[in-house]
């Protein structure tokens, strides 16, 4: 999951400040620069094995299976990236779909409006009704969140999604089974307003593999939900109920976190990133791995020091950064091929940020990790992809893996 800000979209007159430092709400979207034939694309989405393009004109296209992409059907692969048909007119502007096994997508408006396709068993996609139905093959809008208006969404949690409003509350739905959130039976009936946060105006959210953070307009920062690697940063392996300040964050002025899996990147104001959590494969690019060296609080990156980093994206098990410069950098495992470093295999992890030399010159404004592949969007517009391709999710007509990043055909 990645927490950042939104820089695009209507905030409240005392965060544009703050949300101008960052890049986007966790998929990045920039002005950009069209080129002939191909589809201006604005934001990028790497999923579980599946992927998400937003284009300039607010449509929405997707790589492998249907169901959570609203294209009204499931069970067919597709290897190059397909519209998602229910979403046009829609001018999508934000996606969220994460690397949990329970599928689901959320798609947000200009207009603040929110729509959500996949699984549904959980009540996660903030539509269930009476009847109860498990999902939905089509993008629908989530009529629970009617009259709010929505900035930022998370859907990467295995059972439980958030969302944003304008005026700094979050809503959740689903979860039931742990009750992370204190909705009790309210979150099975669309969203509901998580009443613990109420007051602490938060400006940020995301979700991770039954975990979430926050960030408020005071620079703290909360978590909540599963820390069996100490991937919450609070200091110990213990899970949390309900939301709790990371003191090692404190004073740090955090703008992004991301931690979809078992592992947490924090990006502060300044450039500097901090890392929590599984480090086996050395994703936390802190120069060791293996069992051992999982930390349990935020720690300097050193490896990244000097570099102003302005986004960070985190997969399984491999981290990335991307400098303001548009340099992309990559830690942890490569056995696919995931680091875009040129190599793959046993023997090729990195367990500190190495710079990625196949996208030098492309002036990269935005990156996302799924599980065991990687996406770089450039400022002309164009879509870079490696890693794990067996399902075709790195949209390139085919299902063979890369090991440095390849142009992905967007037409």
């Amino acid at each position: 999951m990645r927490l950042t800000l939104l820089d695009r979209l209507a905030l409240p007159r005392g965060l544009k400040a703050v949300a101008n430092a960052v890049i986007l709400s966790l998929i990045v979207s920039a002005p950009l620069i069209g080129y002939a034939g191909e589809i201006k694309i604005q934001a990028i989405v790497a999923g579980s094995d599946h992927s998400f393009v937003v284009s300039k004109d607010g449509k929405v296209y997707a790589t492998n299976f249907g169901c959570q992409f609203g294209w009204g059907y499931s069970g067919d692969d597709s290897y190059s990236f397909t519209n998602a048909i229910s979403l046009n007119g829609k001018n999508i502007i934000a996606i969220s779909s994460g690397l949990t096994d329970y599928w689901r997508s959320l798609a947000l408006s200009k207009d603040g409006k929110v729509y959500a396709a996949g699984d549904n068993n959980y009540g996660q996609l903030g539509l269930r009704d009476s009847d109860g139905e498990a999902y939905s093959c089509v993008f629908a809008e989530v009529k629970s969140l009617s009259g709010q208006k929505i900035i930022a969404i998370a859907a990467n949690a295995d059972k439980f999604s958030l969302v944003l409003t304008s005026d700094g509350k979050v809503y959740g739905a689903g979860d039931k089974e742990y009750d992370w959130l204190g909705l009790g039976d309210d979150g099975l009936n669309g969203f509901a307003e998580i009443k613990s946060l109420s007051g602490k105006n938060i400006v940020a959210i995301a979700t991770g593999f039954g975990d979430s953070f926050v960030i408020a307009k005071d620079g703290k920062v909360y978590a909540m939900g599963n820390n069996n690697r100490g991937q919450l940063g609070v200091g110990d392996d213990d899970y949390r109920r309900g939301y709790s300040e990371i003191a090692s964050l404190s004073a740090k002025n955090i703008i992004a976190i991301d931690a979809k899996m078992w592992h947490s990147l924090a990006l502060a104001k300044n450039g500097r990133v901090y890392a929590a959590g599984d480090n086996e494969y050395g994703q936390l690019g802190l120069g060791d791995s293996g069992k051992g060296t999982n930390r349990d609080t935020f720690t300097e990156v050193t490896s990244l020091k000097g570099k102003n980093i302005i986004a960070i994206a985190t997969g399984n098990s491999h981290s990335l950064a991307l400098s303001k410069d548009g340099k992309v950098y990559a830690t942890g495992g490569n056995w696919v091929g995931q680091l875009g470093l040129g190599d793959s295999g046993d023997g090729t992890d990195r367990n500190t940020f190495s710079e990625v030399t196949s996208l030098n010159g492309k002036k990269i404004i935005a990156i996302d990790a799924g599980d065991s592949y990687s996406l770089a969007l450039a400022k002309n517009g164009r879509v870079y992809a490696t890693g794990y391709n067996y399902y075709g999710q790195l949209g390139l007509g085919g299902d063979t893996n890369r090991n440095v990043f390849t142009l992905v055909p967007i037409k």
